[in-house]
């Protein structure tokens, strides 16, 4: 689990964040959380994202069992 105190993700956002290549508001384009959920995938797993108690984004990896 990775977690900051920063403004997160909008709501209306928070799936497309792990599209290749996504747009996001402010301009900000990239491959970042798209390659780390496919490498998520391939470790039979799951990248997920919710909001932190700190306030800002929180990203965990889950491994499927079985």
């Amino acid at each position: 689990m990775i977690e900051d105190n920063g403004p997160g993700l909008d709501v209306e956002e928070r799936e497309s964040f792990f599209e290749r290549f996504y747009t996001g508001a402010n301009g900000v384009t990239g491959l970042g959380l798209a390659i780390c959920r496919q490498i998520a995938a391939r470790l039979n797993g799951e990248l997920t994202y919710s909001r932190s108690e700190l306030g800002g984004a929180r990203f965990s990896f889950w491994k499927k069992v079985g």
